[in-house]
């Protein structure tokens, strides 16, 4: 069988079969990452980064807590409500939604992001 490979095993998760076909389709299926702003794919979620920082640069918005980039204000807002709001810090931007625990961040914050 020329299909046929005893113990092939994803190298991501516990998926295992004995099927090249059947673990290539695994990977393309359940651990390919997208790039939320073009076609792009890849299996490993650092290369969409790198894709995003090079590609679509110029207009992107970078959400301050964590790897997360969009061109599209309204997604980086939808982005922060729901994966950091309940983590709030002490000290909140008014012009955006940044927050951390440290005054002297938001102070460079504000300097940097709002040029005050």
């Amino acid at each position: 069988m020329k299909n046929f490979h005893p113990n092939l095993q994803c190298n991501l998760c516990d998926f295992k079969t004995t099927k090249k076909t059947d673990l290539e389709n695994h990977m393309k299926n359940d651990h390919t990452f997208k790039c939320n702003q073009c076609d792009f794919t890849h299996n490993q979620k650092q290369k969409i980064t790198q894709h995003m920082k090079k590609k679509h640069q110029e207009n992107q918005f970078n959400c301050d807590h964590c790897e997360f980039i969009t061109i599209l204000e309204d997604k980086l807002y939808f982005h922060f409500n729901t994966m950091h709001k309940s983590k709030r810090g002490k000290f909140e931007c008014e012009k955006c939604y940044f927050y951390t625990d440290d005054q002297e961040k938001i102070i460079e914050h504000i300097k940097k992001k709002h040029h005050k």
